[in-house]
């Protein structure tokens, strides 16, 4: 019988973009050859499990998805740490700072860049 090493990995595939953050937190790698990620043999039903699911629970990924009227205020929402998310067409934005993110889309927060 074979007893799995620390670098024993398994790849996970599929639609595995909305839990990303979850799969690095299990220590995940993205493999960009392979399209899917490399996660520890020992978590191996966890991943699987995560992305059968769909979880992006702000627990797991400490960001909220900010979504409405984003592209005016993208690069302020980039500004503040939040990245495109393609798939749920939004911001995937810190949770510390969704106040901040939320103001900017609602449109109370000062322009970035000067009116001509």
């Amino acid at each position: 019988m074979n007893k799995l090493t620390e670098t024993d990995t398994v790849l996970i595939t599929g639609k595995t973009y909305p839990v990303r953050f979850g799969l690095a937190d299990m220590g995940g790698k993205w493999n960009a050859e392979a399209r899917g990620y490399d996660v520890p043999a020992s978590r191996e039903a966890e991943a699987l499990k995560l992305v059968a699911a769909g979880n992006t629970m702000a627990k797991l990924t400490d960001t909220v998805l900010i979504t409405g009227k984003t592209y005016p205020v993208r690069f302020g929402l980039s500004k503040l740490g939040g990245k495109w998310n393609a798939e749920a067409k939004g911001y995937d934005v810190p949770a510390s700072r969704e106040a901040e993110a939320l103001k900017l889309v609602a449109g109370r927060t000062p322009g970035l860049w000067p009116r001509s």
